[in-house]
Protein backbone atom coordinates (compact mmCIF):
# COMPACT_ATOMS: atom_id res chain seq x y z
CA UNK A 1 0.00 0.00 0.00
CA UNK A 2 1.26 3.48 -0.66
CA UNK A 3 1.18 6.02 -3.38
CA UNK A 4 -1.26 8.48 -4.70
CA UNK A 5 -4.38 8.12 -6.80
CA UNK A 6 -5.52 11.06 -8.93
CA UNK A 7 -8.62 10.96 -11.06
CA UNK A 8 -9.99 13.73 -13.27
CA UNK A 9 -13.17 13.61 -15.25
CA UNK A 10 -15.44 15.95 -17.10
CA UNK A 11 -19.13 15.19 -16.80
CA UNK A 12 -21.33 16.11 -19.75
CA UNK A 13 -23.83 18.27 -17.92
CA UNK A 14 -25.11 21.62 -19.13
CA UNK A 15 -23.14 23.56 -17.94
CA UNK A 16 -20.21 21.14 -17.72
CA UNK A 17 -19.08 19.87 -14.30
CA UNK A 18 -15.44 19.00 -13.69
CA UNK A 19 -14.44 16.61 -10.91
CA UNK A 20 -10.98 15.95 -9.50
CA UNK A 21 -10.39 13.27 -6.87
CA UNK A 22 -7.30 12.17 -5.01
CA UNK A 23 -6.50 9.46 -2.46
CA UNK A 24 -3.55 8.92 -0.13
CA UNK A 25 -3.25 5.52 1.54
CA UNK A 26 -0.37 5.27 4.04
CA UNK A 27 0.64 2.17 5.99
CA UNK A 28 3.02 2.05 8.96
CA UNK A 29 4.18 -1.00 10.85
CA UNK A 30 6.15 -1.38 14.07
CA UNK A 31 7.39 -4.36 16.00
CA UNK A 32 7.22 -4.75 19.75
CA UNK A 33 8.37 -7.97 21.37
CA UNK A 34 8.23 -9.75 18.00
CA UNK A 35 4.61 -8.72 17.43
CA UNK A 36 3.91 -6.53 14.42
CA UNK A 37 1.25 -3.84 14.67
CA UNK A 38 0.03 -2.40 11.42
CA UNK A 39 -1.52 1.07 11.34
CA UNK A 40 -2.77 2.95 8.33
CA UNK A 41 -4.24 6.31 7.43
CA UNK A 42 -6.39 6.83 4.37
CA UNK A 43 -7.52 10.17 3.02
CA UNK A 44 -9.65 10.97 -0.01
CA UNK A 45 -10.61 14.32 -1.47
CA UNK A 46 -12.91 15.35 -4.28
CA UNK A 47 -13.35 18.82 -5.76
CA UNK A 48 -16.03 19.57 -8.31
CA UNK A 49 -16.77 22.79 -10.15
CA UNK A 50 -20.08 23.80 -11.71
CA UNK A 51 -21.38 27.08 -13.09
CA UNK A 52 -22.73 28.22 -9.71
CA UNK A 53 -20.06 26.96 -7.30
CA UNK A 54 -17.37 24.62 -6.07
CA UNK A 55 -17.92 21.57 -3.88
CA UNK A 56 -15.18 20.11 -1.70
CA UNK A 57 -15.54 16.70 -0.07
CA UNK A 58 -12.86 14.99 2.06
CA UNK A 59 -12.59 11.93 4.29
CA UNK A 60 -9.80 10.85 6.62
CA UNK A 61 -9.74 7.47 8.37
CA UNK A 62 -7.23 5.88 10.76
CA UNK A 63 -6.96 2.13 11.37
CA UNK A 64 -5.17 0.08 14.03
CA UNK A 65 -4.89 -3.31 12.37
CA UNK A 66 -8.27 -3.74 10.69
CA UNK A 67 -10.17 -1.70 13.28
CA UNK A 68 -11.16 1.84 12.31
CA UNK A 69 -10.24 4.05 15.28
CA UNK A 70 -10.95 7.51 13.80
CA UNK A 71 -12.92 9.00 10.92
CA UNK A 72 -13.93 12.50 9.87
CA UNK A 73 -15.69 13.91 6.80
CA UNK A 74 -15.92 17.39 5.34
CA UNK A 75 -18.46 18.47 2.73
CA UNK A 76 -18.42 22.14 1.79
CA UNK A 77 -19.96 24.18 -1.01
CA UNK A 78 -18.50 27.55 -1.98
CA UNK A 79 -20.32 29.92 -4.38
CA UNK A 80 -18.35 30.89 -7.46
CA UNK A 81 -18.87 34.60 -6.85
CA UNK A 82 -17.83 35.60 -10.39
CA UNK A 83 -14.74 33.33 -10.41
Amino acid sequence: MGGEILRCQGIGHDPPVDVVGQGHPRKMERRRENVAQSNRIESRTRLSAAADGFRFFAVIEAFAGNERVFAKEWDRTVPRDLV
